[in-house]
């Protein structure tokens, strides 16, 4: 019996996808050199993990997806950043040094998040989506004007494509796509300093995913530095942006997202030289 190579195991682990590249079909932001980092990373861990520190940047502008079969730590590292989760280390966002596992540190800084499950830790199922749309206003002392909010969520529901009865009707009643697209209208506007959206197309059709993608990469380009989580290589392609393979823990170095699925597979297995 002929033995297993790496390409072999490569190709299981895509489900037998082909060993090449798929077009990119968004054109990725580019990176603005010399501006102040909308994220710095320094040798930064989620506490309990058991991975190695990391350090890295986002500058403003800029995309960075992380790639990991789940379990491998992406996941963790994505929520640490967002201060749902405590870590160590340094962490900067848009050049204000900020408490690692601090949620309210993280928004205070312009960070934005979109977290793995939806239901369970984006939306408050029970309101409404103009209460959903805003839960992201920062602490503090303010009088609800309830018509002003329900014609500004109207409007908000309408450009991100949200399909509901009215911004009156319950979270829970959303599709999954629509549950997602109401989060990006929240953590979308106003545009924030840094984005992390973790497997946030996971449950998604094709058209919710692409639409998805699309909204994730204009950010960028209009300014937010953004980090996403994902587990789907081919997803990784799409974004066009450059990619860091998450295994048990530790960083590939960066890798084009031109990069072969049959590459990319080796570097999540660990085959990776």
């Amino acid at each position: 019996m002929p033995a297993t190579t790496t390409g072999d195991v490569a190709a299981l682990l895509l489900g037998g996808a082909e060993a090449t590249s798929r077009p990119v079909a968004l054109s990725p932001p580019v990176r603005r050199e010399g501006a102040v980092p909308a994220l710095a990373l320094e040798d930064f861990s989620p506490i309990g993990s058991g991975a190695p520190a990391v350090s890295l940047s986002i500058a403003p502008g800029e995309a960075l997806t992380l790639l990991a079969i789940d379990g491998n730590g992406a996941d963790l590292l994505g929520a640490a950043v967002a201060g749902s989760r405590s870590a160590r280390g340094g962490l900067r966002v848009a050049g204000r040094s900020i408490r690692p596992g601090s949620c309210l540190a993280f928004r205070a800084a312009g960070g934005a998040f979109i977290p793995a499950d939806r239901r369970a830790e984006g939306l408050v199922a029970g309101l409404s989506l103009a209460e959903n749309l805003f839960l992201r206003r920062p602490p503090g002392r303010f009088t609800i004007d309830r018509a002003a909010l329900a014609t500004s969520a109207a409007d908000r529901l309408r450009r991100f494509g949200v399909r509901a009865s009215g911004p009156d009707a319950p979270a829970r009643e959303l599709s999954g796509g629509n549950q997602q697209k109401l989060l990006l209208a929240r953590e979308l506007e106003p545009l924030p300093k840094l984005l992390v959206a973790i497997h946030p197309t996971r449950g998604l059709d094709i058209a919710s995913s692409g639409d998805v993608r699309a909204r994730l990469l204009d950010a960028a380009r209009s300014g937010a530095g953004v980090l996403v989580v994902t587990a789907d290589p081919e997803e990784a392609q799409e974004l066009g942006a450059p990619v860091r393979v998450v295994y048990r823990g530790a960083l590939s170095p960066p890798l084009p997202a031109s990069t072969s699925l049959a590459e990319l597979g080796r570097f999540m297995a660990g085959l990776a030289a």
